[in-house]
């Protein structure tokens, strides 16, 4: 007859792949244009917790589509989480959660010309606009590591305010 395995009794195997995990963002999006917005995105990631917890610490940092034990030292650039830094950016940026609904809002009516953080980054010639409510949505090929990794990475900005909305294709066709 049939056997029943039990969850101690499975096995995990460890195997080195080539697989490249990354999120590509979309500049079209006009918070995405903001490179204080993308520091503060990055800085709200723990990328340790996720090394760990969904990876079994059997991955790498990197910030370019090179092995970082390749020639090419990547290490200075690898960014470490810091809640209070990404919120203090998102807070310079114009976002509050003024509806204590754990998301942030943006408040300013228009940008100050005087703005240290967003002079030169917004302007009518790249038609950048920043979005009421911090919120955007992911999408991926659906695979138990990409959706633990969504999910995870989902609960980890709601931590500084943002929202990120999963969006898994189930069928590549």
């Amino acid at each position: 007859g049939l056997k029943t395995v039990t969850k101690t009794e499975s096995t995990k195997t460890d195997y080195p792949t080539d697989e490249y995990t990354f999120i590509e963002l979309n500049y079209d999006n006009g918070i995405m244009y903001l490179k204080s917005f993308r520091k503060a995105l990055s800085l709200s990631i723990d990328r340790e917790k996720i090394k760990s917890d969904i990876f079994m610490s059997h991955a790498s940092e990197t910030v370019i589509p090179i092995y970082p034990g390749s020639w090419i030292d990547t290490s200075s650039y690898i960014v470490k989480k810091d809640i209070e830094e990404a919120k203090k950016i998102l807070f310079d940026i114009g976002y509050e959660d003024i509806d204590e609904d754990g998301i942030l809002d943006y408040t300013k009516e228009q940008i100050q010309s005087d703005d240290e953080v967003l002079r030169g980054e917004l302007s009518s010639e790249n038609n950048t606009r920043l979005p009421k409510r911090l919120s955007f949505s992911v999408l991926a090929y659906s695979s138990p590591i990409k959706e633990s990794l969504l999910s995870e990475l989902k609960k980890q900005l709601k931590a500084v305010g943002i929202e990120l909305r999963l969006n898994i294709i189930k069928d590549y066709e």
